[in-house]
This record gives C-alpha cells, sequence and structure tokens, in this order.
C-alpha cells in the first residue's frame, strides 16, 4: 500500500517511489516480490550479499528472513 501511494500521486512519484521501495526493501527484503521481477536485476547475487553484509554489521548475529 505504501509503495503504491508513492508512486501514484500527482507529485515526484519517481523520486518518492524509489525512496520508499529503498526503504521497504531495507525492512523485508525480497522476500515479497515475485519471483519473476528477481530474476530480472542486473547483478543480484552481488546486490544481495552486500546487503546481507551491512545488515550483520549493523546488527550482528540478528536472523533475517531473506539470508539465502
Amino acid at each position: 500500500a505504501a509503495f503504491l501511494l508513492s508512486v501514484n500521486h500527482s507529485g515526484d512519484s519517481d523520486s518518492t517511489g524509489s525512496v520508499c521501495g529503498n526503504i521497504l526493501g531495507a525492512l523485508h527484503g525480497d522476500v515479497h516480490l515475485p519471483h519473476q521481477w528477481l530474476t530480472e536485476i542486473e547483478g543480484r547475487t552481488a546486490v544481495a550479499r552486500l546487503g546481507d553484509d551491512i545488515a550483520a554489521e549493523i546488527r550482528p548475529g540478528e536472523k533475517r528472513p531473506w539470508n539465502y
């Protein structure tokens, strides 16, 4: 709902959609995205590994639902 609202308003929706998508991605990882979308992400493995490394530095030892 937050993402749909961020991209469907009369303002600068591409920017707000980008910010909202990044916040939602940081919060939830990619577990709620359709598999087809994930297969089309260029460099997905490297991006996922970097995200996991950053999360591990911020909160060491915390279990994350998106770990592979």
